[in-house]
C-alpha cells in the first residue's frame, strides 16, 4: 500500500532527495511503521547508495529527552544526514510521541483486536506535518526540486487542516 508509483518511481529513477523525503514523511504519516517497513525495504534493494554515513552528531538516546521540537529538528537534519542511525532513533520517536499499541477489547469472553491506531492528538500530527512539510517544500525550492515543492506543500497542507479541524 505504502508503494505509490510516485515513490517507486523516484527510488527506481535514482532521485535519492525525493526518495529520502517520502521516506521522512512516511514516519509521521504512519507512525505504526507498517508503510515505513515496506518504503524502506523497496529503497534499500533498489537503491544501493541509499544511506549516508552518520554525521557523528550524539543522538539522544533516552526517551525521556523527546519532544515535538527534537523530532522536528531531526527530521530536517535526516535530509541532508540520512544516515541509519538516525531514521532508528527518528522511528523510535515517532513510536514514542505518536503511536499507542492496539489494545485489546474483551466482547463476550471473545477477544479482539481493535485495529485502529490512538493518535495523541490531531494537533500535535498536525503541527509535524506542517512543520515537516513546511522545511521539505523549502528544500525544494532551494534545489529546485518540484516532487519535494508538490509533496512539501501537500504535506504542510494536511497538517493545517489537521491543526484547524482539532476539536480538542
Amino acid at each position: 500500500m505504502a508503494l505509490t508509483k510516485a515513490f517507486t518511481d523516484a527510488v527506481l529513477s535514482g532521485d535519492k532527495l525525493g526518495t529520502k523525503i517520502m521516506i521522512k514523511d512516511i514516519l509521521i504519516i504512519d507512525p505504526s511503521l507498517k508503510d515505513y517497513n515496506e518504503m524502506i525495504k523497496f529503497a534499500e534493494e533498489n537503491m544501493p547508495n541509499l544511506y549516508d554515513s552518520h554525521d557523528g552528531e550524539m543522538l539522544k538516546d533516552s526517551s525521556a529527552e523527546w519532544t515535538e521540537d527534537y523530532l522536528n529538528e531531526q527530521m530536517v537534519i535526516l535530509i541532508g544526514n540520512f544516515s541509519k542511525e538516525r531514521l532508528e532513533l527518528l522511528k523510535k520517536m515517532v513510536q514514542k510521541l505518536y503511536y499507542k499499541p492496539e489494545e485489546k477489547v474483551v466482547v463476550r469472553n471473545q477477544h479482539y483486536q481493535e485495529a485502529t491506531p490512538e493518535w495523541s492528538s490531531k494537533k500535535k500530527v498536525g503541527t509535524a506535518l506542517a512543520v515537516v512539510g513546511g522545511v521539505t517544500a523549502v528544500a525544494g525550492f532551494v534545489t529546485t526540486n518540484m516532487l519535494a515543492i508538490g509533496g512539501g506543500l501537500g504535506v504542510a497542507a494536511v497538517g493545517v487542516v489537521l491543526v484547524v479541524t482539532d476539536k480538542e
